[in-house]
């Protein structure tokens, strides 16, 4: 065969493959948009025609892009800077698109839709390194849809589809990084590198479990400065944003972490268990058994080919960073919470599984092939009866937001829009209304933060807070609040059935101080008169309705 034949069959081989690519995919964007559509209708039609987000959290963002184009304030509110993300660029993505198109509340959204479209040509692109059968990268990409879950993903409206995607080049790239012999690394490949470290972090800061791994696989193939430049590139986002937050009276790292991070502790015997790697063993173990069942495929698959070949391909990198950012993001982040902190863990550990099966297949005898599939069943099974789940609560979830967090801003909305109030869940509040807020969390108020770390963050010093604001009423889970609850007048308690996603099912609505019991218990009574969502209530000592509603 000549060199130009040669060249021919290669370029038909790859254009065959190409058109396997699209027609796996094709498939996959064909079940997750008709999936993604049947969900959306149903959510239309239980929250009355509105469309409502399963989280909160997306109207932070929106809320903070919102004021940031329209207020010149990087916060949830327009009075005050609030160092609340770990996630800058997507905010500077969001905040691009309100400024270019206006405050849209379906834009994240769209932005959620291009990612996910994104990272199934990212994950079929992957599989196709490994993997020669059609049907077989089909069905990852299917499993990537179900398993992330993909679909309560898009709806969530947050970052994570992006940061997915982002952590899977990154990881593959350096995959072949670390699988290339000793000498002068390709320039365009470490390039690449670093800026996708640098994208990776900006989009979710626990991309920095990711540098750490990867940077220690490379010093350990002494590749001194591509290390060095890709922690450098990961930390930068990390401290501009400390450096700004800082400047304007924050901490180093976002509110969000300050309050909700897994920080170690060394004060008993147990803590230092835990610190020490215990609490993320215990999450696996009891916790997280979708996350422990692809840890375990992917070592056994590692060892399979290790024996196998005594080398380490960049498929076989790939899954090996898997297994030590998994431990590190247990250890010091969360899990849960909708199915979406360790969602991109679920496909990066699904995607490796896949490269190292497609490896191992052809040599295996074909009892050990029934052997593998029997082994994968078991392990992907607990990802499986998660992944039904997700889809189940997707629609109740956003029904809950809306009888919940969306009433209670409507009602913020037509009676104390401007006037400050004492809450805990700020999203929606925050980017449909204007009020000033006493945020009970320590998202938008750093000195609660600061008051936690401290151990003073006491009903008293709440109180006393309340006082300095001038806080009118409140509407609070009481469980989130410092202790009990403060000599608050309880009027309505606010309740929601079939819990999935909200803190609590029932608010409770306080007047702060006498004088304004009459006029929150009237309007209590005309937003219960006018509004038109199934939500048990109980009205307190509730007057009959007067016409005007009495003075402030």
């Amino acid at each position: 065969m000549t060199t130009t034949d040669a060249a021919a069959n290669e370029d038909e081989r790859r254009t065959t493959a190409g058109k396997k690519v699209r027609w796996a995919l094709a498939c996959a964007v064909a079940v997750f948009l008709g999936l993604s559509f049947w969900q959306l209708r149903q959510s239309l039609e239980a929250n009355q025609g509105h469309f409502v987000y399963p989280l909160d959290d997306a109207y932070i963002h929106m809320a903070i892009s919102k004021h940031w184009v329209c207020d010149g304030v990087f916060g949830i509110t327009k009075y005050e800077f609030t160092p609340s993300t770990s996630s800058p660029l997507y905010i500077g993505l969001l905040t691009l698109v309100f400024r270019c198109c206006g405050v849209q509340e379906l834009a994240l959204l769209v932005i959620n839709l291009l990612c996910a479209l994104g990272l199934l040509a990212v994950c079929a692109a992957l599989l196709r390194r490994q993997l020669a059968s059609e049907p077989v990268i089909a069905a990852g990409l299917l499993g990537v849809i179900f398993l992330m879950p993909l679909i309560p993903a898009l709806f969530s409206g947050m970052e994570h589809i992006l940061h997915t995607a982002l952590v899977l080049a990154l990881s593959y790239v350096a995959g072949g990084l670390l699988a290339a012999p000793a000498g002068p690394a390709d320039r365009r490949r470490v390039a690449l590198l670093w800026l996708l470290g640098l994208l990776a972090t900006a989009t979710r800061f626990e991309t920095l479990f990711v540098a750490a791994v990867v940077g220690g696989g490379l010093l350990l193939r002494r590749r001194w400065g591509v290390a060095l430049g890709l922690v450098a590139c990961a930390v930068l986002p990390v401290l501009l944003m400390g450096c700004y937050s800082v400047q304007h009276g924050g901490y180093w790292l976002p509110n969000s972490l300050m309050t909700k991070g897994e920080f170690p502790k060394f004060d008993s015997t147990l803590n230092i268990f835990l610190a020490l790697g215990g609490r993320s063993l215990a999450k696996l173990v009891w916790l997280d058994g979708h996350l422990l069942g692809l840890a375990l495929l992917v070592a056994v698959l590692l060892l399979t080919r290790w024996y196998k070949t005594k080398t380490l391909a960049a498929a076989d990198w790939f899954a090996l960073l898997f297994l030590p950012v998994l431990l590190l993001h247990c250890q010091f982040a969360q899990t849960g919470w909708f199915y979406r902190y360790e969602a991109y863990l679920v496909v990066f550990g699904l995607l490796a599984a896949l490269l190292l099966a497609g490896g191992l297949w052809s040599t295996l005898a074909r009892p050990r092939r029934y052997l593998l599939l029997g082994l994968s069943v078991l392990c992907v099974a607990p990802a499986c009866m998660r992944a039904g789940l997700a889809f189940r609560q997707t629609v109740p979830a956003m029904q809950n937001v809306y009888h919940q967090h969306f009433q209670m801003m409507l009602f913020l909305k037509t009676f104390y829009d401007r006037e400050t109030v004492v809450i805990n869940d700020v999203g929606a509040i925050t980017f449909f209304t204007d009020v000033r807020c006493v945020d009970t969390g320590g998202l938008i108020n750093t000195e609660i933060v600061r008051l936690m770390h401290e151990g003073a963050w006491t009903p008293d010093r709440l109180r006393e807070l309340v006082t300095e604001r001038k806080a009118r009423i409140a509407i609070v889970y009481p469980e989130l609040l410092p202790g009990p609850m403060p000599d608050w007048i309880p009027l309505a308690t606010w309740r929601i059935s079939n819990n999935a996603i909200c803190a609590h099912d029932t608010l409770y609505v306080c007047a702060l101080n006498p004088a304004e019991v009459p006029y929150l218990q009237q309007a209590l009574r005309l937003f219960a008169i006018g509004r038109r969502v199934p939500v048990q209530e109980t009205l307190a000592a509730v007057p009959p309705p007067a016409q005007p509603l009495p003075a402030r």
